[in-house]
């Protein structure tokens, strides 16, 4: 029997969200990592139906976006283990463009700022926020 969740199972704002990947990063838990995503119960219940990908004129269907999702967040996940994991990586500030509102899901798309330097990187993709919980939809980044 699948589970339809109601809230994202996630952090109660953006900074304990970074909190939470700081600690897991520098603990390399990569399951810890992982539970910081969405789950895809998560995506195809509560970010899905909600995304501007899922209307025209994209109109991506629901498997082949959790595809791309999956992929690049894996791939993300290996990176940051591997190029950063047991740092103590501290983010200093983000970088944000403008949040789309996707109906109920708010979209940030952010780079960090780190200790030991000042350039915003790209450490991980979109983080969603929905009725104030926050998750990253993965871990996209160009480490």
């Amino acid at each position: 029997m699948t589970v339809h969740p109601r809230t994202l199972a996630g952090a109660p704002s953006r900074d304990s969200l970074l909190r939470l990947f700081e600690t897991a990063l520098a603990r390399r838990d990569t399951i810890g990592l992982d539970q910081l995503q969405i789950t895809r119960e998560e995506f195809a219940y509560l970010y899905y139906p909600e995304s501007k990908m899922a209307r025209p004129p994209y109109e991506l269907g629901p498997e082949l976006m959790w595809l791309q999702i999956r992929s690049q967040r894996d791939r993300g996940l290996h990176r940051l283990a591997a190029k950063l994991g047991g740092t103590r990586l501290r983010i200093r500030g983000l970088e944000c463009q403008p949040p789309e509102r996707e109906n109920a899901v708010v979209v940030h798309q952010c780079a960090a700022r780190t200790n030991g330097t000042g350039i915003p990187r790209q450490l991980f993709g979109s983080i969603i926020e929905r009725d104030g919980r926050f998750k990253f939809v993965g871990f996209a980044n160009r480490l």
